[in-house]
């Protein structure tokens, strides 16, 4: 039979490490810019605290045991939250900071007006939302290892006489293993689409007045 005062002793120590790991937890969802689990951690590390101090020669195992439960819930959750932020930082990594590198493999930049319309784990997507012609869309995914694996542009070009929309698309797939890097163009119309060269793409562009951004 533990003695009691023994098991009180180890309440108290487990309950202070506790409040040390929830502490830690706050200040780690700051430091990711989670504002608002930092603040539902904030408080529940409050309540905590203050409950604790009441009952801090209590030693009873029932009410430890269902607060390590939430423990572990809040480290799930935790650690959810920070993979998303790592993801997120990847995928920011190759948007508007990756333009100066985009200027260098003739790929088209993301103008700095340009917000974003779309993300995912793997992929974010780019836009400006405005009336018109022009570069309206980019899209960019990554592979299973978090690097780059190819983007996408969208240009949309003045409707023809039979009103169908048209549009030149730019795809770049960066090299991976033995494959180099391509850089490819295509034209729709409607419902046809066929592969061109870079040189007929800028020509098309030049035609519509469309600022190529690359």
């Amino acid at each position: 039979m533990v003695p009691l005062r023994t098991k009180v002793m180890v309440y108290r120590v487990l309950r202070i490490l506790v409040l040390v790991y929830l502490l830690l937890l706050v200040i780690g969802h700051y430091l990711i810019n989670d504002y608002v689990m930092a603040g539902i951690l904030s408080l529940g590390l409050i309540v905590y605290t203050f409950h604790n101090i009441k009952s801090f020669s209590d030693s009873h195992s029932r009410v430890l045991i269902n607060q390590l439960i939430g423990l572990i819930f809040i480290t799930y959750q935790s650690y959810k939250d920070y993979s998303r932020y790592t993801d997120d930082k990847i995928l920011f990594s190759y948007s508007k900071p990756f333009n100066d590198h985009r200027q260098q493999l003739g790929v088209p930049i993301i103008p700095t007006s340009w917000r974003v319309a779309f993300k995912s784990s793997y992929s974010i997507e780019w836009d400006e939302k405005k009336d018109g012609v022009g570069h309206e869309r980019k899209y960019i995914f990554m592979n299973a290892d978090h690097t780059i694996e190819f983007e996408s542009d969208d240009y949309k070009l003045s409707r023809t006489r039979a009103d169908s929309e048209r549009y030149v698309y730019v795809r770049y797939i960066y090299a991976t293993g033995k494959h180099p890097d391509t850089l490819s163009f295509s034209y729709s119309n409607g419902d046809s689409a066929k592969s061109i060269t870079k040189s007929i793409a800028d020509s098309i562009l030049n035609a519509d007045h469309i600022q190529k951004d690359y």
